[in-house]
């Protein structure tokens, strides 16, 4: 199967990938230009997960003495973890979400949420007394796809969210605020997913649970069902909901991983990235790909831009020959003050290459550095949409009035 270069070339396709024997560049490549997909065969060919069987009884039996809590419910705000696990009347509760009947896919009742990563960090919501035992199984039983690089393994085991849902039950559409991509295992049962691309930037517009249920956002770009056993690959920025269509309880585990990270994605959508503010905590990421390993300034002067953004480049280019090799950028990207970012992002060098290298001949060439990070200058420059602009243009009137700023 061929993949897009960016998902510029492939905004909308009939259906989702659904791929078996995914290798590493295959599921490497599609999650750095951000296109969702289903790797069909996640935990039969995962022989180390250990989460076979993980079903809603299986649940209750064996996360005894933990506690969850029931989200988008429409009269439940609590933060606190009040439902008892072992207590298996939850697998059949059906709390109303609250969204009107006239919104027809989505869910009309609410799931259950066990949040386990946050037991120590949160412990004000109460996790019961076994939280720390639990905990340690779930860590136990979580390891890289098949398909992953291994460096995403801890952040996997530091990231695990369960969700149980009976039918009719599911997430009301939302968007995430994290950077990294979404892995989403099936564990029994099956849900029904719509997710869509962040719809134009619009002036004070966010995704907060159920927001585009009262708008006319035309957000879905795919419908899929996730059976047992399938994981789907979700990019950040992504607008999702879920619905349990079967009689009984579905049980997934979601998690987010950082390599590699989806610096194509990011690197195609620029103008959506920048002007979503759901996904703020990602511009600083952005800022970092764009200098190549410090930050790229908000405010540079728009007269002599172009002059400063080609210094950057000349100042790393250490062989002089016009195009930054994977090493000369390491070389930028792995200095001490970047320790933090490094390791939350583990290929951040090779990200960075990803984000700037548009033929994908594995070099980042002065003219690439000069386009991209010229055009990414321009539109932070700016900032989130203006109000006066919010029903102005698409996408491709954007990148004109970008063009004929450069």
């Amino acid at each position: 199967q061929k993949v897009p270069v960016s998902m510029m070339d492939a905004p909308v396709l009939p259906s989702l990938p659904r791929i078996n024997n995914v290798s590493r560049a295959q599921f490497d490549s599609l999650v750095s230009i951000g296109q969702p997909f289903v790797v069909a065969d996640a935990m039969a060919r995962t022989n180390a997960f250990g989460m076979q069987g993980w079903d809603c009884e299986w649940i209750t039996n064996n996360f005894r003495g933990t506690r969850m809590k029931l989200e988008y419910a429409e009269d439940n705000p609590s933060e606190f973890n009040k439902q008892k696990i072992e207590d298996t009347s939850w697998i059949s509760r059906l709390e109303p979400s609250g969204i009107p009947e006239s919104v027809l896919e989505a869910p009309k009742f609410a799931p259950f949420y066990f949040d386990i990563k946050a037991f120590q960090s949160e412990p004000h919501r109460g996790w019961g007394a076994n939280a720390s035992r639990v905990a340690d199984m779930v860590a136990q039983a979580t390891v890289p796809l098949y398909c992953m690089d291994e460096r995403n393994t801890n952040h996997l085991i530091a990231s695990p969210e369960f969700w149980f849902s009976t039918g009719g039950a599911g997430a009301k559409a939302h968007m995430d605020s994290h950077c990294s991509t979404t892995v989403s295992i099936q564990l029994s049962g099956s849900k029904r997913w719509r997710i869509g691309i962040t719809p134009e930037p619009r002036a004070g517009r966010r995704y907060h649970d159920g927001a585009v249920y009262s708008r006319r956002d035309q957000w879905v770009t795919y419908t899929l069902d996730l059976s047992e056993g399938e994981a789907l690959i979700l990019p950040p920025a992504w607008i999702h909901e879920t619905n349990n269509l079967g009689s009984s309880c579905a049980s997934s585990v979601t998690y987010q991983f950082p390599v590699p990270a989806p610096a194509k994605y990011f690197s195609s959508f620029m103008k959506r990235a920048r002007g979503t503010t759901d996904i703020a905590e990602c511009w600083h990421v952005i800022r970092m790909y764009a200098g190549i390993g410090t930050e790229l300034p908000r405010q540079l002067n728009p007269a002599t831009a172009s002059a400063q953004i080609a210094d950057y480049f000349k100042r790393i280019d250490a062989d002089k020959s016009g195009y930054l090799s994977g090493a000369e950028v390491a070389a930028s990207a792995n200095r001490p003050r970047n320790a933090r970012i490094r390791s939350e992002w583990p290929s951040f060098a090779a990200d960075i290459v990803s984000f700037h290298d548009s033929d994908r001949d594995g070099f980042i060439s002065a003219a690439e550095y000069q386009a991209v990070a010229t055009r990414w200058n321009i539109i932070d420059r700016k900032g989130p949409l203006a109000e006066e602009d919010e029903d102005e243009g698409g996408e491709e009137e954007d990148r004109e009035e970008e063009d004929r700023e450069l």
